[in-house]
């Protein structure tokens, strides 16, 4: 008998001993500890399909004024700037919005140059290198008004591409951007060295993410402009676009200094009506 009540005493000391692991002091460190790394391999995958919005910051640059190269002269630009990204819808949990207010926070840096090259009177092409964040893009350019006087207008159509991949723990997809744009430039001329711009600009961005288990395609319009001084060879410029569609919208700014370097005498004077123009002038 005392046998049977030691036997029993034992396996109900066990039980509660058990119980007590999983429901005693211990278990709420556990449990704490179970959040934190769900919250933490949670905030991980946030972060993974975040991505394409902070790779969706192409370089929004124009660094152009709507004046046109001469045929046969050529034109190149290196710039450094900063890009932020602002949500406009925002998530709707809490940790969505915390890490929106943490990619908000950050500035993504840009480091780019391009090149132009006129091809004939009153049309130039150009490409542009983004080596961060990293994209190509082509461009051409028609000026339509703007021959005489300091006012010109142009107008042309763009290509951009970039290309990235997000690893996560369980695999790695591949996400490519394709902005495909419609600016109007306009320019004034202040003094013989000195112009101040503006571009807005229309854009058509398709996004595709791929992926081992499943692919997915995506398209946004963007809308927006760009604001420019240039001064010589110095050239101060500003953007702002509006995305809107997909899972997201948000607005990018980007602040951009470059140095513009011409093939061209910048103070060539023109014969039409004594006016000196920028590298970037289709007179003759």
């Amino acid at each position: 008998m005392w046998l049977r009540s030691r036997s029993f005493q034992t396996r109900e000391k066990g039980e509660l001993d058990a119980r007590a692991g999983r429901h005693g002091p211990l278990s709420r460190p556990l449990a704490v500890a179970e959040r934190v790394d769900c919250r933490a391999k949670l905030t991980a995958a946030l972060l993974v399909s975040a991505l394409p919005v902070l790779a969706s910051c192409q370089s929004m640059t124009s660094m152009q004024t709507a004046r046109t190269l001469k045929p046969g002269r050529g034109s190149g630009y290196v710039a450094l700037g900063s890009e932020g990204v602002r949500f406009t819808k925002k998530a709707d949990d809490s940790l969505g919005q915390d890490l929106q207010n943490a990619i908000e926070k950050a500035r993504i840096p840009v480091l780019e140059g391009g090149y132009r090259y006129g091809v004939s009177s009153g049309f130039d092409m150009g490409v542009r290198l983004a080596l961060v964040p990293g994209t190509i893009g082509i461009d051409g350019k028609y000026q339509f008004k703007g021959a005489d006087g300091p006012f010109a207008m142009a107008t042309g159509l763009g290509l951009d591409y970039a290309s990235f991949e997000s690893k996560g723990d369980l695999s790695t997809s591949s996400t490519t951007l394709t902005d495909i744009s419609i600016p109007l430039y306009m320019s004034y001329e202040l003094s013989p060295v000195s112009t101040v711009y503006s571009t807005p600009r229309l854009i058509d961005r398709m996004t595709k993410v791929s992926s081992p288990e499943e692919s997915s395609s995506s398209s946004v319009v963007a809308y927006g402009a760009a604001f420019g001084y240039m001064y010589r060879w110095f050239a101060a410029e500003y953007s702002v676009f509006s995305f809107a569609g997909g899972q997201s919208s948000f607005i990018v700014d980007q602040i951009t200094l470059g140095v513009r370097i011409a093939y061209d005498n910048l103070s060539t004077p023109s014969r039409k009506h004594g006016r000196r123009h920028h590298a970037e002038s289709s007179d003759d």
